[in-house]
């Protein structure tokens, strides 16, 4: 399971996609990929992907983590800040980190998304085009 794995565990996975399982809100295990890439350079790049799941990330709760988000990169050096992803919410879910913090981004990202005040129901999308 996603809230499984250790900062340590996140931090020794390989570059490409990487299977999890989540428990969304409704108590069912969806499937979550975990897109890597970046390893051999500073700055590591990952993508939650919920996309083949039911649920969704809202966008809405995101501002907490974005705030210590922006401050980690604004500590870093400045040619650094064009590495910088931005966490959007919705499907998927972006970041970027130096190499030798990646672990713990994807440990709090992963928590994050877990955290079932932060997901909605895709179906609601599919309710709010059809009215």
């Amino acid at each position: 399971m996603l809230d499984d794995f250790s900062a340590e565990d996140f931090a020794r996975l390989r570059d490409g996609t990487h299977d999890f399982g989540l428990r969304g809100p409704d108590g069912k295990i969806m499937g979550v990929h975990l897109h890597l890439s970046g390893a051999r350079s500073k700055v590591r790049r990952a993508q939650f992907d919920l996309w083949s799941g039911p649920w969704n990330i809202k966008p809405d709760s995101l501002g907490p983590f974005m705030e210590r988000y922006t401050k980690y990169w604004d500590r870093q050096e400045r040619q650094m800040r064009n590495q910088m992803y931005i966490p959007q919410g919705k499907s998927t879910f972006s970041l970027s980190a130096l190499r030798t913090d990646i672990g713990q981004w994807l440990k709090d990202a992963a928590l994050f998304i877990c955290d079932a005040e932060n997901l909605y129901p895709v179906s609601t999308i599919f309710e709010q085009a059809t009215r």
